[in-house]
């Protein structure tokens, strides 16, 4: 006869089926909802993927990492934020790159890009040289947020922008893409708090440590989100909000999530993240210099390949290191 704690393991597989589900739908969703609406208005779908989709995928990071850090889970929060980081770079474009080689607008080579590598440095010297006090302060994460301002200042310009082609009709009422975009940003969220919390549920009764956990099974759940819309979105082929999407995601969660959740309460910064924080970095300007090798401005199958070994390789570190 199973006990009360043995008999909740199965449920919580099936929730985390459930979750899967409610991304796949999701996200096919958002996108759709989404490039139509752009296409509606004359909007890029690069500036739609840098902004909404970005947005909502971002969801289940900050909810995570915002309760996480009001409930005094530090290393919960701040795993969560760097783990999700690596794995939108090496794992979600690594895949979307190897089922088909994507093509990366000029001006997100040399703007967006350029201001994530920014944001990873940025995230990089607040762990490192301004840690004195083993804190993310509040004054550190009010400097996040005012490059976040910076960013979403930016994309509106873009977005203000006159388009260069004619609006083209998406077929279906304002209001319909509207329920579209809301459903599908609620499927990311929901289901990624399913697989997120009956992951943790699962994994924590091998005692596997906060950090961990964080950086690992939290941040590949949270991750989801902007995986199974990178999927759906390259099988499309709205490679831009592909792209965007993660780029985007990046910014926000080094920026709002981390700033945000700091900002809530000041989140205490162990030695153990500064190796973490060098591959957001890393990633980061092997994406830009990807940009410049092999055939210029896409991401070749050989070099997603590349990131997917990374992302392998440093999940391999992490469990080592414990």
């Amino acid at each position: 006869m199973l006990t009360r704690r043995e008999g909740t393991l199965p449920l919580s597989c099936l929730l985390i089926i459930v979750g899967f589900v409610l991304l796949g739908k999701g996200a096919d969703l958002l996108v759709t909802g989404a490039s139509s609406l752009a296409k509606r208005y004359g909007i890029s779908d690069l500036v739609i993927g840098l902004t909404i989709v970005a947005l909502g995928t971002s969801a289940p990071e900050a909810v995570v990492s915002f309760l996480s850090a009001a409930s005094g889970n530090s290393g919960m929060a701040l795993g969560n934020i760097i783990g999700s980081n690596i794995a939108n770079l090496c794992l979600v474009l690594g895949i979307a790159g190897v089922i088909m080689p994507i093509r990366i607008h000029r001006g997100t080579v040399w703007k967006e890009i350029p201001y994530c590598l920014f944001t990873s440095c940025l995230l990089l010297v607040i762990l490192t040289l301004f840690n004195d006090n083993a804190l993310v302060s509040r004054i550190e994460a009010a400097a996040l947020l005012l490059a976040l301002g910076v960013y979403v200042s930016f994309m509106f310009t873009a977005a203000s922008e006159p388009p260069t082609g004619e609006p083209k009709q998406s077929g279906r009422h304002l209001w319909v893409l509207c329920v579209m975009i809301v459903g599908g940003l609620a499927g990311l969220v929901f289901g990624g708090d399913l697989i997120v919390k009956n992951a943790i549920k699962v994994a924590g009764r091998i005692g596997l440590s906060q950090e961990l956990i964080g950086i690992t099974i939290v941040a590949l759940g949270t991750s989801l989100p902007e995986m199974a819309t990178a999927v759906v979105a390259v099988l499309k082929g709205n490679v831009d909000v592909a792209v965007g999407n993660v780029v985007g995601s990046n910014i926000l969660n080094t920026c709002f999530v981390l700033g945000g959740a700091a900002m809530i309460r000041p989140i205490p910064v162990g030695a153990v993240f500064t190796v973490d924080a060098i591959v957001i970095v890393l990633a980061s300007l092997l994406l830009f210099v990807y940009m410049f090798t092999g055939r210029k401005l896409k991401l070749d199958k050989w070099e997603a390949v590349i990131f997917l070994l990374m992302y392998a390789a440093y999940m391999g570190f992490a469990v080592v290191r414990g």
